[in-house]
């Protein structure tokens, strides 16, 4: 489950802009929790939908759920961090950055 969650990041945040290869500014997991609700047999055909919990300063909690079919298999909650890749230090979320995180913030 680890694998699609971390798959199912590096796509969202790919598609929102926060992932370029080669940038000095990367995103790290800082905390990761799941819970396991169903197992899931080889081969599955699995989706992964995720969304912003909350934005910090730089940081961002996402929420990430694991379906096969219509059955939710796995939730999970990354703690995610703004990352400096050269000098490894945490970096502010810069006013774009929040502007892509907040078109997915979950209301309530």
């Amino acid at each position: 489950y680890v694998v699609y969650v971390e798959t199912g990041r590096a796509n969202f945040l790919r598609s929102i802009g926060l992932f370029e290869a080669g940038d000095r500014r990367q995103t790290v997991i800082a905390r990761l929790e799941i819970d396991y609700r169903r197992e899931v047999r080889y081969p599955a055909d699995l989706r992964v939908g995720e969304w912003v919990l909350a934005i910090g300063n730089s940081s961002f909690q996402v929420g990430v759920e694991i379906f096969d079919g219509e059955t939710c298999v796995a939730t999970a909650r990354p703690a995610i961090v703004r990352w400096d890749r050269d000098q490894h230090v945490a970096l502010s979320l810069n006013g774009e950055e929040r502007a892509a995180l907040a078109r997915y913030l979950a209301e309530g």
